[in-house]
């Protein structure tokens, strides 16, 4: 957790909690990230990860993300990505494979990108 709040304290970033109907979502021009306060820790940190990306790095795309359903899913892959490569790194680099795969619904093709980490 404290690589987390360093992350969003080195990039004056803003953490809200609101009941939302999703599990959270940011406000990239505001340099700040909602998050529902009902999840589960790792599930807020995952959340935190993923909305932290587009704060970091899809700034200046902001208009193409709303505009566009193929940069839209371009960028959520990208922070999606972003979120999970931070977990596993969190966690030293060991993750339980197969669990890894099934939370995330991760299908054939993709699950190749986590190959290279130590998995269980």
């Amino acid at each position: 957790m404290d690589y987390l709040i360093k992350l969003l304290r080195d990039h004056n970033i803003n953490l809200v909690f609101v009941e939302c109907e999703c599990a959270g979502f940011s406000i990239v021009e505001a340099r700040t990230i909602f998050v529902q306060p009902r999840l589960k820790d790792l599930d807020v940190i995952e959340v935190v990860l993923h909305e932290s990306k587009h704060i970091l790095s899809h700034a200046d795309y902001t208009s193409l993300y709303k505009a566009s359903y193929t940069y839209h899913s371009k960028l959520e892959c990208e922070a999606k990505f972003y979120a999970w490569d931070e977990l596993i790194f969190m966690n030293g680099g060991i993750y339980n494979y197969s669990a890894f795969l099934e939370e995330h619904g991760i299908g054939m093709g993709y699950d190749q990108r986590y190959l290279g980490f130590k998995g269980l």
